[in-house]
């Protein structure tokens, strides 16, 4: 397994922060269970599997909206821009991820939005 990164620095895929606590949309996929059981892992790099399998985890919305929009809106909905938001209790915050997590927010919006819509929050 790879370290994780420092709180805002660019993501690495150590799958830490899925392992640790579950995201808004695996809370609303799962319940509140602890590790999110969609963490999937491709030798040490760890992926969304409400990204990349939507149809094993949402199979009648995958039929609805097809898995590419199903998989967007999960992407959308993780908030995967790229840096990291898992912060150990120890960890320095990084205040200046706060600013690019609002950008993201505005720049992707629509697609936020959408993300909404098809996994029905």
């Amino acid at each position: 397994m790879i370290n994780k990164p420092a709180h805002g620095a660019p993501c690495n895929r150590c799958g830490k922060c899925c392992e640790d606590d579950q995201c808004p949309l695996s809370v609303k996929v799962f319940g509140e269970i602890g590790a999110c059981p969609a963490l999937e892992w491709e030798g040490d790099r760890s992926s969304c599997g409400l990204v990349s399998n939507p149809r094993v985890y949402a199979p009648v919305s995958v039929a609805r909206y097809g898995a590419q929009r199903m998989s967007r809106g999960a992407l959308m909905l993780i908030g995967s821009f790229g840096h990291c938001d898992g912060q150990l209790e120890d960890e320095p915050y990084d205040y200046s991820l706060r600013d690019k997590m609002s950008e993201y927010d505005r720049v992707n919006r629509s697609s936020i939005a959408d993300g909404f819509k098809v996994w029905r929050l």
